[in-house]
C-alpha cells in the first residue's frame, strides 16, 4: 500500500442500479454482504420500482443516491422525455449551456420527485449516468437543485481523480470535472475527494489487479465506482468480472487489510 494515501475512509459505489435485473441483483447482494457501500439508482426504471423495498432495507448501512439519467430511455413518464445520446448532450452543453441547463433542471426535478415518491426518502448523493451531471450548464443545475432541496444533506460525486489514472479518466475529467469541483465548492456541497474505477471495460488486466491498484493509490475520502452484474446471457463480461471479484474472498481480504475503511457515501462520512 502507498502509505501517503492509505488512511481514512473510502467509498465503493455500484452504478446503474435499474439498468437491468442483473445489475439490481448484483448491487443488492454486494451491499448486504458489505462488499460495496453505495448504490446509484436509475430511478426511471421498472427494475428499480420492483426493488424499491430492498433499497429501503439497505439504506441503514448503504448510501442510496440518484444516478441522474439523460441518455437512457428507461420509462414512459416525463423523467425520461429528455433522453438523448451522450454526444448530443456534450454538444448542447458546450454550445448552448443556458438552454441545456433549463432542460436538465426540469429532468432532474422530475427524477428527484420520483426518487422521493417511489423510495420514500431523499437521495444521499447525486451523480450522473455516463457522467452527464458534470457537463457545462447541467452541473450548475445539479448543484443548485441539490442545494435548494437538501442543503448540506446531499453529496455530489466528482469525477476528477487525484492523480493520473489513464486517458479515459483524463477525458472524463476534462469534460467537466474541474469545473464541477468549483461549482460544488461554491454551493458548499459535500463531495468525494478522489475518484477511481474508470477503465475500458476490458477483462485484461483482471479486475482484481485494477482494484488493488486503485485502492493502493486512493486518497482519503476517495470513491471507486463499479458496475457489477450477476452472470446473464446478455451481460457484459467485464461487469460480470466485477461482480465475481467483489463477492470473492480476495476482495474481502483486501478490505480487511486496507488501512482505508469502507464507508457509506453520505455527508456524515465526508
Amino acid at each position: 500500500m502507498n502509505d501517503a494515501y492509505a488512511r481514512g475512509r473510502f467509498f465503493v459505489c455500484a452504478d446503474d442500479f435499474g439498468l437491468n435485473a442483473p445489475a439490481c441483483d448484483a448491487a443488492i447482494e454486494l451491499a448486504w454482504s458489505g462488499r460495496i457501500s453505495a448504490i446509484s439508482v436509475l430511478i426511471d426504471s421498472r427494475h428499480t420500482r420492483s426493488n424499491a423495498a430492498a433499497l429501503r432495507q439497505l439504506r441503514n448501512f448503504t448510501s442510496i443516491g440518484l444516478h441522474f439519467n439523460l441518455t437512457e430511455r428507461l420509462g414512459t413518464d416525463k423523467s425520461s422525455n429528455a433522453a438523448r445520446s451522450l454526444q448530443y448532450w456534450i454538444w448542447q452543453a458546450y454550445m448552448q449551456p443556458v438552454s441545456t441547463a433549463r432542460v436538465a433542471a426540469a429532468a432532474l426535478t422530475a427524477q428527484l420527485d420520483k426518487f422521493e415518491h417511489d423510495l420514500g426518502f431523499a437521495p444521499e448523493f447525486i451523480d450522473g449516468h455516463r457522467h452527464v451531471h458534470q457537463l457545462p450548464g447541467i452541473g450548475l443545475s445539479v448543484a443548485q437543485l441539490a442545494h435548494q432541496r437538501y442543503g448540506e444533506h446531499c453529496a455530489i460525486r466528482l469525477t476528477a481523480p487525484g492523480i493520473d489514472r489513464g486517458i479515459k479518466a483524463s477525458c472524463i475529467k476534462q469534460l467537466g470535472g474541474s469545473r464541477m469541483l468549483r461549482t460544488v465548492n461554491e454551493f458548499k456541497l459535500a463531495h468525494n475527494k478522489d475518484f477511481a474505477g474508470v477503465y475500458d471495460f476490458s477483462t485484461d488486466p483482471p479486475y482484481a489487479f485494477r482494484m488493488k491498484r486503485w485502492i493502493s493509490e486512493l486518497a482519503d475520502g476517495g470513491l471507486i465506482m463499479c458496475h457489477p452484474q450477476v452472470p446473464d446471457q446478455d451481460a457484459n463480461p467485464a461487469r460480470v468480472s466485477e461482480y465475481l471479484y467483489l463477492r470473492s474472498e480476495q476482495w474481502r481480504k483486501l478490505l480487511a487489510s486496507c488501512s482505508l475503511t469502507l464507508a457509506p457515501f453520505r455527508t456524515t462520512e465526508l
